[in-house]
């Protein structure tokens, strides 16, 4: 048996493993409004269901690699909601595009001719290949640095407020 020091293991490392072990891991096209009004989006594997009482989605969302917020994080913290893509193999295509590094305010969606479903009532717009998409009203997020291994850094939780789905998942 190996014990990996976490607290001494490079990034790259305890990436690896945590992936590999922990699988498999479900891919998220996360969606959020630009200050603009135009479309952020990203993918997210880290991202789960925590609890269906109250219905709470939780995402991690890492730092860029220069150590800069994630534009999706800056967004939500703005207006509050997000929608989570469920990824399936009609989306991949979009979701790979989505998960070029652009410069803050470009509309991924439109970048990936991604064209939204109107959903009025959400802050942001559900993709139309999803088979299921949630709202969720942000309830937890990171605001600050405190810490290397914050919780606070990286995680950000939001309560399900509606779903739009397929009728092939309903």
């Amino acid at each position: 048996m190996m014990d990996a020091d976490f607290t001494i293991l490079p990034a790259a490392d305890r990436y690896r493993l945590l992936t590999n072990f922990v699988g498999p891991r479900p891919i998220a096209l996360v969606t959020t409004r630009n200050p603009d009004g135009s479309n952020n989006a990203a993918p997210m594997s880290f991202f789960n269901v925590v609890s269906h009482e109250p219905p709470i989605l939780v995402l991690g969302i890492q730092p860029r690699k220069d150590g800069r917020s994630k534009d999706t994080l800056a967004n939500l913290r703005r207006a509050e909601e997000f929608v989570v893509n469920m990824v399936d193999m009609a989306l991949a295509s979009g979701m790979a595009i989505c998960a070029m590094p652009v410069e803050p305010g470009v509309d991924e969606l439109a970048l990936a001719g991604l064209t939204p479903v109107a959903a009025p009532a959400w802050a942001s717009a559900p993709s139309p290949k999803a088979p299921a998409s949630w709202n969720a009203g942000w309830t937890a997020a990171s605001t600050g640095q405190s810490g290397r291994w914050s919780l606070a850094r990286c995680s950000t939780c939001g309560c399900v407020t509606n779903v739009w789905m397929t009728r092939a998942v309903m």
